[in-house]
Order: structure tokens, then sequence, then C-alpha cells
């Protein structure tokens, strides 16, 4: 029996994956746009435009150009799903950006502060939830439960023009270290609040406070013990291995390190803990006591490593997330593309990095 053969396919149809070939390639090429010119403003010491906010105008102008092209014109009219899912944004792009932030935290002056930083990151970001939730809840007709996420959807202070005007005027470390410090922990609150809200019952109401209250003390305290747990078995895998004693393995020893450094998002995800909070006291407690352990051209290496990939990442991310609008319908997607968005733009105005 000879079988019918099929038609081929005609020359001009354009291959499925060609679209998604254009997208990564336009990324790219974004990505080195958007670094190019935060090179060249820091060249040129021109401060009263933050690098962020020309990563953020160039995504605009590509989104702006792409709307007048047909084929922008047709995804407008039956908003086709985004390639850049949730999924993507927070298993590769976010990772990379929370554990080098605390990786390259200045430990003492981070630690000596502490106290005042841990006042303002929790006890700030509930004050400020709470009476949003409050007001929401009395003013408006948003049920308890929605009130509550948008309340820790927008509580948590983002200072990034803050933090590029105290590094150019090079104010008080002191000052920049409370303030930026503020700014990485009230991400981890905000986050575990709106979890644990979300994730409450359906009839959520005011008398459930206390048990959310227990929720969230608990998911920060397992969270933090992931982070620390993970920084503890990588201490433990260089002490046994014994890498750095001879130290013709430095690729070896870098890629154990980011290994287990992305373990430490990847793992409290399972059992719906904080992966922000594991991942960035992850990242703090391997810088003191795992890369000690480290050859000094595995440290060497190590460092490029992750200041190259947590960049990579940013500048992708704010280039993409200003070019398309349309995400799915999502209250988690909503808050981790708020977070990292934020986190995105303070990564370009670190002033307390070491």
């Amino acid at each position: 029996r000879v079988e019918p053969m099929h038609a081929a396919p005609h020359p001009a149809t354009p291959h499925p994956g060609h679209e998604v070939f254009f997208e990564v390639g336009l990324l790219v090429i974004l990505s080195v746009i958007a670094l190019a010119v935060g090179q060249w403003l820091h060249k040129n010491n021109i401060y009263w435009f933050p690098e962020s906010a020309a990563t953020i105008l160039i995504g605009f102008l590509c989104a702006l150009l792409e709307s007048f092209t047909e084929a922008g014109r047709e995804e407008k009219a039956y908003e086709r799903k985004e390639y850049f899912d949730p999924l993507f944004f927070n298993l590769f792009l976010l990772p990379p950006i929370i554990f080098e932030s605390g990786y390259s935290l200045n430990m003492k002056v981070f630690f000596s502060n502490i106290f005042t930083i841990n006042v303002f990151a929790v006890l700030g970001t509930l004050i400020s939830t709470s009476v949003t939730w409050l007001l929401l809840s009395t003013l408006t007709a948003l049920p308890v439960r929605e009130a509550g996420s948008f309340a820790a959807l927008i509580s948590a202070v983002d200072p990034v023009a803050t933090l590029a005007t105290f590094g150019a005027l090079r104010v008080d470390h002191k000052l920049n270290t409370l303030v930026f410090g503020e700014s990485v922990l009230n991400d981890a609150v905000s986050l575990i609040i709106f979890s644990t809200i979300l994730h409450a019952p359906a009839n959520f109401s005011l008398a459930s406070l206390p048990s959310v209250g227990l929720d969230f003390i608990g998911t920060f305290c397992l969270s933090f013990a992931y982070g620390t747990l993970i920084a503890l078995v990588a201490v433990l895998i260089f002490r046994t291995l014994g890498l750095a004693k001879h130290g013709h393995t430095p690729i070896t020893e870098v890629l154990i390190f980011w290994a287990l450094s992305y373990l430490s998002f990847v793992l409290p995800e399972v059992p719906h803990l904080a992966a922000i909070v594991a991942c960035l006291f992850c990242g703090i407690f391997m810088r003191l006591y795992a890369l000690p352990n480290l050859s000094n051209e595995a440290a060497k290496h190590l460092d490029f490593m992750l200041k190259t990939i947590s960049t990579l990442a940013g500048s992708r991310s704010l280039a993409r997330h200003n070019r398309r609008e349309h995400h799915d319908d999502s209250a988690v997607y909503d808050f981790c593309s708020r977070r990292f968005h934020k986190v995105s733009t303070r990564y370009a105005t670190n002033p307390c990095r070491s």
C-alpha cells in the first residue's frame, strides 16, 4: 500500500520556533545596549539620570516601536501568551540577583547595624501593611483577604532613587547601609506576608490575624534555617573535599558553589517557604564561611561570575519587563514581577557592595 505524500510546507510559512529565536536575540541586543548606555553614563559622570532609568527607557522605546509594526498590532488584537512566563522569571532571573545581593553586602557594617535594619524592615513593613490593609478594608469593597494581599504588595518601600542620590553625593556610609539593608529585607518580609495571606482559608477574617502572625514567624524562621543549612552544607563539602589545598580545580569549586547557591532558592519552594529569604541569607553565610575554604583563584572567578550573571539578569529583566505588559491574570505573578522589578532597579544603584 502506498501512503499518500504529504504536501511540503509553504516556503513562506515561518517555523514556529523562529519567533522564540527572534525574541531571545532581541533581548540579548537590548541587554548589550542597556549595559553600554550605563557605562556611558558612568564615564561622563551623569548622575541625574540613573542607569536603571536608562534601561527602563530602552525597554519602553522598544515596546513603542513594536506597537507600530504589523506583528505588534496583531498581538494586541488577540493578546497571545507571553514567552517570558513566570516559571522562567522565578527560576532563572531572580535567584542570581537575590544571592548576589546577600553575597556582596558589606558584612561588617551590615551586622553592626542588624538590629536597626530589622526594626525598619520587619516592624516598618508590618505597620505599613497593617495600616494599608485596614484602610482598604474600611474604605473599599475589597474582601479582607484580597485587601491584605494588595496591602502586602505595595507596602515594601522602594528607595531606588534615594540610594542613587546617596551614591552620587557620597553620604555617610552607615546611612547607606541602613537604607539598603532595610530595602533588601523588606522584600522578604512583604513576600512572606503576601504568601501567608494568599494561602489563608477562603473564609478569612480579622479574627484569623493571630494565626497569620504565627504563620509569618514560622515561614520566616524556616526559610532562614533553610538558607543557613545549605550554607553549612557548602562549608562541609568544601572542607571534606579539600579542593582549595591544591588549587588545581578552580572551575569545579566555582560550579559546586554556584550549584549550592541555586539550591538555596529552589529547595525552599518545595515546602512553600520564602525562597528570597533563604537565598539572601545563604549568600550572606556562604560569603562568611564557605568562601574562605576556596582557593584564591576560585574566589576570584566566583566573584566575577556572580556579578556578571546578576548584572545580565537585571538588565535583561528590565528591558523585557517594559517590552511586554500583558501577563497571565495571576496575583502571584503580579507580586513577583513587581518585587523582581524593584530588586533589578535597586541592583543598579546598590551603594553597599563590598
